[in-house]
């Protein structure tokens, strides 16, 4: 469009007739009101706002107060259905261990433990065993106290 030429607001009809059009007095109180109404507006919603507030607030910690309940007991159940998963699966893996090492021919702990409680009792009795030999020969070397020993016979004597 040119500057210098008609614009499409130029050549609109304009309606003079002046009972029709309102004043600029009242289209400045129209608007006036409208602002005072979006004012208004604004003011009740605050209001509402304000009032409803506290009873959100309420039913946000209801809800939530439900829900953490809700929870913990989902944890409590979970807890307990899982109490003896942890025994299960020890278990489980000492079976499969036992099973590898019998299949390897391996010795396992138990059979380690009871071959080290059957060495020790035989190291006992051994000793005992031992204790009671060295008891023995000491008390048979020692000579008896009232036969007279003679005296050793040396090969000076014999020449």
């Amino acid at each position: 469009m040119d500057s210098n030429g008609p614009n499409d607001w130029d050549t609109a009809p304009v309606n003079h007739d002046a009972a029709q059009e309102p004043s600029a007095r009242e289209a400045h109180a129209a608007e006036l009101r409208g602002i005072r109404r979006l004012f208004v507006a604004g003011l009740g919603a605050a209001a509402y706002v304000g009032d409803t507030a506290q009873d959100t607030f309420d039913n946000f910690v209801d809800r939530g107060s439900r829900v953490q309940d809700e929870l913990r007991g989902r944890a409590d159940d979970v807890r307990r259905q899982n109490s003896g998963a942890r025994a299960r699966a020890q278990d489980y893996y000492r079976s499969a261990v036992d099973s590898a090492l019998d299949h390897a021919n391996l010795p396992s702990k138990g059979d380690l433990d009871t071959i080290n409680v059957k060495l020790n009792i035989l190291s006992r009795k051994l000793d005992d065993l031992q204790l009671h030999r060295v008891e023995t020969a000491a008390a048979d070397a020692v000579p008896p106290a009232s036969t007279p020993s003679s005296p050793p016979v040396s090969d000076e004597l014999i020449t």
